[in-house]
């Protein structure tokens, strides 16, 4: 590979979504964040290679919180995003990550990592959009990547420091519904790769 293809192959941008929202791309970039309770759905257009990824915390909205921390609103806007940059459904593939067993719902044994993913799974087969992929549940956050130009996501464990760093963030979030870049970013990662499993 020469000098120019090399740079050709490398993404233009690298992107770190917040809790609550989400980035859809026509050009080759690398969407990554951080997932406890929290489940991202990944979209990737096998025709055109435009990709995209949400990041919602709780699985419905409901008055007038109706934005992408739900994942009802979530996975509707980014079809549409994923739409709009000239993708058809007819062509979506998706991969849902997350949705770890971290905070409990209420005073039910069901936790919010099993209310996401369930919300996530329907409503993808309302749309019609088939799920090639998942790795959701366990005890333990995630950090997932994101290629938009092939589809592929890479996922690595958090170690369990920074799981439970992770674990109060997010609790802060959800209690006053911020949270900064500095604090998304300063987790500190186990070193241990994993693939996601095929949906069968």
């Amino acid at each position: 590979m020469t000098a120019i293809d090399q740079r050709r192959a490398e993404p233009r941008a690298q992107i770190f979504l917040l809790p609550g929202t989400l980035h859809c791309s026509a050009e080759h970039a690398i969407i990554a964040t951080i997932l406890g309770s929290c489940v991202a759905v990944c979209l990737w257009d096998c025709a055109r290679g435009n990709g995209g990824m949400n990041h919602f915390l709780l699985p419905r909205a409901s008055g007038r919180d109706a934005d992408e921390r739900y994942g009802d609103i979530a996975i509707e806007r980014l079809i549409e995003t994923m739409s709009r940059l000239g993708s058809r459904r007819t062509d979506l593939q998706a991969k849902v990550l997350g949705g770890a067993n971290v905070l409990p719902f209420g005073a039910s044994a069901v936790t919010v990592g099993g209310q996401n993913v369930a919300m996530a799974m329907d409503a993808l087969r309302c749309h019609r959009v088939p799920v090639v992929a998942h790795r959701v549940g366990g005890e333990r956050g995630i950090k997932i990547w994101l290629d938009t130009r092939s589809g592929e996501v890479a996922v690595r464990p958090l170690s369990r420091r920074a799981h439970v760093g992770a674990d109060e963030k997010l609790k802060r979030f959800c209690s006053s519904g911020r949270i900064t870049r500095d604090e998304a970013t300063s987790v500190e990662f186990g070193m241990t790769r994993e693939a996601i499993s095929p949906a069968r």
